[in-house]
């Protein structure tokens, strides 16, 4: 077994923003705040049918909801598109040859002539997606790890098994 890793990458755009859209769902606030929403615009509703002399169908009030939810969602998603985009063009060493040096000790990433250093135990959890490795160091804050740049499924392998071996099992079990 290898003693160190190190990848080289440069993500796309299109990898940038097919990581975010699958991590930001999943933050607890986006979800508590979606459903706070969601509370707020039912409520508005059954406020609205019990006051108006003139009242509203069943229908069309569900219509407003998901009509409601659907328009906050999009403008969410917009939102995230249109910063993420402008990050990655303003900040394209953030994305652009990334180098990853693993070793029996943690991470040390370099990009853009910085470098900073994470212990295995800084790690939250490691996720793995159909297209990459997601090293979590808190619930939002992942190091993109595109399964493209492994040569074949065996170099695939035997990096899981070198994380496995020098962060424990507990960090891909998560």
């Amino acid at each position: 077994m290898k003693d160190t890793f190190t990848i080289n990458q440069s993500l796309s755009l299109r990898e940038v923003l097919g990581v975010i859209f699958y991590i930001f769902p999943r933050i607890k606030a986006f979800k508590r705040f979606i459903l706070f929403l969601t509370v707020i615009v039912i409520m508005s509703n059954i406020l609205g049918v019990m006051t108006a002399p003139d009242h509203k169908s069943l229908e069309k009030s569900i219509l407003e909801i998901v009509g409601a939810l659907a328009a906050v969602i999009l403008i969410f998603a917009l939102l995230i598109f249109v910063l993420c985009t402008t990050v990655y063009f303003l900040k394209p060493g953030y994305f652009k040859n990334v180098i990853y040096h693993f070793t029996t000790s943690g991470l040390v990433r370099t990009a853009n002539g910085n470098t900073f250093s994470f212990p295995w135990r800084n790690f939250a959890k490691l996720q793995e997606t159909q297209s990459f490795f997601l090293l979590y160091v808190s619930s939002f804050d992942a190091h993109i790890i595109a399964k493209r740049i492994f040569a074949d499924h065996a170099e695939m392998e035997a990096f899981k098994e070198f994380i496995r071996t020098n962060a424990g099992d507990w960090l891909l079990d998560k």
